[in-house]
């Protein structure tokens, strides 16, 4: 089963933050893999890379032309859910989860679109 939402990025001030500066934030919430969380840029790039093929075969193809756009893939240890962060335009990111049991998809997207809404609130994500 899927889920997919999108977070609109409204910097203070123009320009939009970079993906390296949206990249720093969301290392900081704990949703890097233990295994990659020592990796330098580009050996981290090609790890989400990686990580990131079995989640988009199976999501549907609109995702798929997503997936050139790939910023990161993460994972929430307690419920076991596998996700990916995709960036076309500047000014959003997408969020795209994965999980076989339903109740545990919902529980993981609530709390990543809870996480989010804090950080909008306190106008803290960037910029």
């Amino acid at each position: 089963m899927r889920s997919v939402f999108t977070v609109n990025i409204k910097p203070s001030k123009l320009p939009y933050p970079s993906t390296n500066e949206i990249l720093n934030k969301i290392h900081g919430f704990g949703w890097t893999p233990v295994e990659a969380i020592d990796y330098d840029e580009e050996k981290l790039v090609k790890y989400h890379q990686r990580m990131a093929k079995e989640l988009f075969i199976e999501m549907p193809e609109i995702a798929q032309q997503e997936k050139d756009s790939l910023i990161y893939y993460g994972f929430l240890a307690d419920d076991k859910t596998k996700f990916v962060i995709t960036r076309v335009v500047e000014s959003q990111i997408t969020f795209r989860l994965l999980h076989p049991e339903l109740p545990k998809l919902q529980n993981s997207t609530r709390k990543l679109v809870k996480k989010n809404y804090l950080i909008a609130k306190n106008k803290s994500f960037i910029g």
